[in-house]
């Protein structure tokens, strides 16, 4: 072998181990980049994941509410329902009271009404027996033409007010009041 030849293989030797060392170098660079890469993949995969995992939990969690708040609506429908029976109840037991019970409940209510000056609004029923009572005929009080469009009591007119003691109404005005104590009673 010749020198040339010696040199030619010297240098291609060199040459050899050179692009050994850069292929080694390449790809270990190549391998630390393909990892790099990998791990973003794998940190946003489990971004995404995280993300679905949360919508999914806000999605269920609303769906909880959603449910909760339907659950109230029907709750709150029969507790009305509910307060409603006993209003309708305590109407029965008002439009039942006996003569003597309604006979003191209108000479009570009578008593507001100014002395000829007041008209009575009354139903069929009731004005039968206010007619009669003594505290009507000495304040000398009159009947309203129209007949009252409500189940018991009286509604008294004067020039500068008026008294509504109409069985629906006194109810009305006292179920209102105590409309959340009735509530917490019962519920």
């Amino acid at each position: 072998m010749s020198r040339q030849q010696k040199l030619v293989d010297a240098i291609l030797e060199d040459g050899r181990k050179e692009a050994q060392k850069l292929l080694k170098k390449v790809q270990k660079q190549s391998q630390q980049l393909l990892e790099e890469k990998q791990l973003e993949e794998q940190k946003f995969f489990d971004e995404q994941m995280q993300l679905q995992k949360n919508e999914n939990n806000t999605k269920i969690e609303n769906q909880k509410s959603s449910q909760n708040l339907q659950k109230t609506k029907i709750l709150l429908g029969v507790k009305n329902e509910v307060l409603q029976e006993v209003f309708d109840l305590a109407l029965k037991k008002l439009k039942n009271l006996d003569a003597k019970q309604r006979k003191t409940f209108f000479e009570k209510a009578l008593n507001f009404a100014e002395s000829g000056n007041s008209v009575v609004v009354a139903n069929e029923d009731d004005k039968k027996l206010i007619q009669k009572l003594a505290i009507f005929k000495s304040k000398k009080l009159k009947f309203e033409k129209d007949l009252g469009a409500f189940s018991g009591g009286i509604i008294i007119v004067s020039k500068t007010k008026e008294i509504d003691f109409s069985f629906e109404s006194l109810l009305l005005q006292k179920f209102e009041t105590q409309k959340f104590n009735i509530a917490e009673q019962l519920f």
